[in-house]
């Protein structure tokens, strides 16, 4: 049977051991809540963008969750993405927020669960499908570790 090893303890185990950062051990756990309320008139257009959150230099992200009323004017199937400019779907891909309902994000490899952010971002979600519905509830929140 073979035995192995994290990232983390291979470097501890090394000579010299290596400090892990304390975003990977030791580090304070956050949590980035967001809320947003579609306008009275008309919600978001296809490919308007929503900043959610605001997230520091070092954060390493270990996942959140959004929750939102449904979307859908019935014009067609309402969606979003999450991530940031440049890589508008780095924490979820294209989902449907037709109806009510949550969606886990940064949640797996390919959602970039562990992403340790080398900048202050900022993190976008981006309408997509269908404008959005007057007057509807979009909350969510961000984990991450920081030093």
């Amino acid at each position: 049977m073979a035995a192995y090893k994290s990232d983390q303890v291979t470097g501890l185990d090394a000579l010299p051991p290596s400090v892990p950062k304390a975003n990977e051990r030791h580090g304070r756990l956050r949590l980035h809540y967001w809320s947003f309320t579609t306008a009275a008139g008309a919600g978001p257009a296809i490919n308007d963008t929503i900043t959610v959150a605001r997230l520091p230099q070092g954060a390493r992200i270990l996942g959140g969750r959004l929750v939102n009323e449904a979307m859908s004017t019935g014009a067609g199937t309402a969606q979003v993405t999450l991530g940031i400019t440049g890589d508008t779907a780095r924490y979820l891909e294209a989902n449907s927020v037709d109806a009510a309902g949550g969606l886990s994000f940064a949640d797996t490899v390919l959602r970039n669960f562990g992403d340790e952010l080398q900048a202050n971002t900022d993190v976008i979600a981006t309408v997509l499908g269908e404008a959005w519905a007057p007057v509807k509830k979009f909350n969510g929140y961000f984990l991450y570790a920081v030093d």
